[in-house]
């Protein structure tokens, strides 16, 4: 049986990178930080997918293209660090 709970701290953050403490510890730790990107990516693409660029399409031109594509370059800029839903 697995141990479930353990109070000591196996994991550290040395030089901007994961350390697991255990024997196959780093292997671990780079199958987690991966599986964890692939998820925060999807996540991403998934928000910036659900935007509605076209709803106001004589408004947004309005501004010229160049100008537009500055603005959705910004806002799927700004979905992607989380400061805009």
């Amino acid at each position: 049986m697995a141990k479930l709970l353990c109070k000591e701290n196996h994991w550290t953050i040395k030089d901007g990178q994961v350390i697991l403490d255990t024997p196959e510890g780093q292997e671990v730790a780079r199958k987690m930080i991966k599986e964890l990107e692939k998820v925060i990516r999807t996540q991403i693409h998934n928000e910036i997918a659900e935007l509605t660029f076209t709803d106001n399409r004589k408004q947004i031109m309005k501004h010229g293209l160049e100008n537009c594509l500055l603005m959705v370059q910004d806002i799927c800029a700004k979905v992607a660090l989380g400061d805009q839903k």
